[in-house]
């Protein structure tokens, strides 16, 4: 259990240095606690620099976070490390019942679950509104990030 607290520990200073060194602060708005357990709305979303970004702030606050993404990366010969940032593969060739999947995993355990309700990184006129249906099954706050 040590050890886990350490790497946590590590985590949380490795990703406070890389932001400080990039430039970046993270400014909430709101109680940090909200992010122990939501969906985190992320718009917009333009760039996958966006991913290591989120999870430098997520890792500098020292809470759990994941991200829904194609499972051709999670299977791919570094899946090891998107899945060790919180990635869950999703098979996009087939229908997925991804609001009843969502409340699973909200089931087992508290983390944030990061959704870009554009669907794309092009500029949309109108989002997807599936992370609703989430909060709503899963029963947790949704939160805005920028």
């Amino acid at each position: 259990m040590l050890f886990f607290i350490k790497i946590l520990f590590m985590k949380k200073l490795l990703a406070k240095l890389i932001l400080k060194i990039i430039g970046w602060k993270v400014v909430l708005q709101g109680d940090v606690n909200n992010l122990n357990r939501c969906i985190l709305v992320v718009a917009p979303h333009t760039h996958n620099s966006e991913y290591m970004l989120g999870n430098l702030a997520y890792w500098s606050l020292g809470k759990p976070l994941k991200v829904i993404i194609k499972d051709a990366h999670t299977k791919a010969w570094y899946g090891f490390l998107i899945k060790a940032m919180g990635g869950v593969g999703i098979d996009r060739s087939q229908k997925n019942d991804l609001v009843n999947f969502v409340t699973k995993l909200f089931e087992k355990e508290d983390f944030s679950l990061v959704i870009t309700p554009e669907g794309t990184r092009s500029r949309v006129d109108k989002w997807r509104k599936g992370f609703y249906y989430m909060a709503l099954s899963a029963k947790v706050p949704m939160v805005l990030a920028a």
